[in-house]
């Protein structure tokens, strides 16, 4: 039985020929393996990070909570702000100071900031005012 050319379809001169003499292709020849592509080599930015422990999803309201050991702040109750709010309004500039300084609750410390901040800005725009020749008290005081 005659053999035949892969390639062009030719007919081959024997059955156990390696060569096509018309085109060149191999005809027996066991086919070549594929050569393995060569892995690339990783970027140290694209690595992926290693695997960490399972930690269960809480979110952040309940991390406060997970610890029962953790200092619990105390807020300042009603009858406290009153306190805070009559020493400020007797002792205008030393009242704040005091709040500021001695008192354990945050919300607390910033009223007293803010209030230093109102009296520091009054005070100033009345002295630039009394600089400047302005006197309001007594434009009220000539109405009456």
């Amino acid at each position: 039985m005659a053999k035949f050319c892969k390639n062009c379809g030719a007919e081959l001169l024997s059955e156990d020929a390696v060569v096509c003499l018309n085109c060149g292709a191999e005809q027996n020849a066991a086919p070549k393996p594929q050569p393995m592509p060569q892995p690339q080599e990783q970027d140290q930015f694209r690595t992926p990070p290693p695997p960490q422990a399972f930690q269960p999803y809480m979110p952040q309201y309940a991390q406060q909570f997970a610890n029962p050991y953790a200092p619990v702040q105390k807020s300042t109750t009603i009858l406290g702000w009153i306190g805070w709010i009559l020493l400020c309004g007797v002792l205008p500039l030393i009242g704040p100071i005091i709040m500021a300084c001695v008192s354990n609750d945050e919300s607390a410390k910033n009223y007293a900031k803010a209030t230093l901040i109102f009296y520091i800005l009054a005070f100033g725009i009345a002295f630039v005012l009394g600089l400047m020749g302005i006197d309001l008290l007594s434009s009220f005081a000539s109405r009456s």
